[in-house]
């Protein structure tokens, strides 16, 4: 145990709190908690967390995280862990090492490839004078064939019909051809107010929703670095977090305290997205590592943050 988790521990201890209860306190997950008091470090998504713990856990307890932190500053992290750049050197030495051997068994193939290739040529102009002098010989037998195929497929005169039955064939085939555009203009035109009117529905029932539902922080109920927002307008909540950065996230029904996201100690990286449909929960606590890096959606309309600090509690009430 190091120093300043001994002292931590000490001052959880006076004030009568257990690790569960400091954990409903800060929003912090107790393995978190029980690395900061240890002094280990690892089970800690980097430097930057473990940082923003112990000035939660400090405030928690009644210490100055400034005084703490400057205090013991040769026991906590300052900058992330350096463990990717050590294995990076060896991945490129590899790297390097298969490019060259790429590269000289290239060079050493290359004679065989240039005689592939001779050898190719050849066999390609051998075909062609093939090709040629058949042609040279064909074309007599050519001309006795096209004159027996003409002489087979010469069509026999069928006999002619009378004047009026052309007619009457003509009338009707235009009859029938002017019914046929007709039928798919109609068909064409309905389909196309069937569209219309669909967009037009969808509009509108956008417009309605986005003028409907509104998020509204409650300063009343608010407090520390935790923000109520009262959701009117909707009777259940489509959830979306992306992430611009490094961020750990925490969901749960804040009523039951179930579990809505089973993401136990992921860390989401820049670009990754989570999206909750339909959720009918009264009351959703979500807890963010770093708001800075996260950005909440409640049914496409966006989360405005009024609190800064690490972690953030956002609680969306649906209200009635």
């Amino acid at each position: 145990m190091t120093e300043i988790g001994a002292r931590l521990k000490e001052a959880r201890e006076a004030k009568g709190y257990t690790l569960n209860d400091l954990q409903e306190i800060t929003k912090i997950q107790k393995r978190y908690l029980v690395g900061i008091e240890n002094g280990d470090y690892e089970s800690i998504p980097g430097a930057f967390y473990v940082r923003a713990f112990i000035r939660q856990y400090a405030d928690a307890v009644g210490l100055n995280p400034d005084e703490l932190l400057e205090t013991y500053k040769n026991e906590v992290p300052n900058a992330p862990s350096v463990e990717a750049t050590t294995t990076i050197a060896p991945q490129r030495q590899k790297r390097n090492k298969m490019s060259s051997t790429t590269t000289q068994r290239t060079m050493q193939s290359m004679p065989k490839i240039i005689v592939g290739l001779f050898i190719l040529v050849i066999v390609i102009v051998m075909i062609y004078m093939l090709v040629q002098k058949l042609n040279a010989n064909a074309p007599e037998e050519q001309g006795e064939q096209n004159a027996l195929e003409f002489k087979e497929t010469t069509p026999k005169e069928e006999p002619k019909k009378p004047v009026q039955e052309e007619e009457e064939q003509e009338e009707t085939s235009t009859e029938d051809d002017t019914t046929v555009e007709d039928k798919e203009e109609t068909t064409e035109q309905k389909d196309k107010e069937q569209e219309d009117k669909a967009k037009e529905e969808k509009d509108k029932k956008d417009k309605d929703k986005n003028q409907e539902q509104q998020i509204v922080a409650d300063e009343a109920q608010s407090g520390g670095n935790t923000t109520v927002y009262n959701v009117t307008g909707a009777e259940e909540m489509d959830l979306a977090l992306t992430f611009t950065g490094d961020a750990w996230i925490e969901v749960r029904d804040a009523n039951t305290r179930q579990t809505l996201l089973d993401n136990e100690g992921k860390v989401y990286t820049s670009g990754e997205e989570i999206k909750l449909d339909g959720v009918t929960a009264q009351s959703v606590a979500i807890v963010v590592g770093n708001i800075q890096t996260t950005k909440i959606t409640v049914n496409e309309q966006a989360v405005e943050y009024v609190r800064q600090g690490y972690p953030q509690n956002i609680v969306l009430k649906i209200a009635q």
